[in-house]
């Protein structure tokens, strides 16, 4: 079954602020969520890698998130 990955990149805009948050919500196919999902975001110039891991009700954050482009994957126990 596949995973759906709903995200949000916000940031402040303080001319101060460098980075943003990346957060939002894993669901399966169903529309249920997901807790225990592996993330990983890679930052497609640098090669930088962020993980962590939703949480008991499918919702992750990601913080200190810098400005590009990004692939997201999404892993979790039962799915393909």
């Amino acid at each position: 079954l596949p995973l759906i990955a709903i995200l949000s990149l916000s940031g402040i805009a303080f001319s101060q602020q460098m980075t943003g948050s990346l957060v939002g919500l894993v669901t399966d196919a169903s529309g249920a969520s997901v807790p225990k999902a592996k993330i990983a975001i890679r930052n497609a110039n640098s090669g930088d890698v962020r993980r962590t891991e939703t949480n008991s009700e499918g919702y992750y954050s990601v913080q200190g998130v810098f400005p590009g482009t990004y692939v997201m994957t999404v892993e979790a126990q039962g799915f393909a």
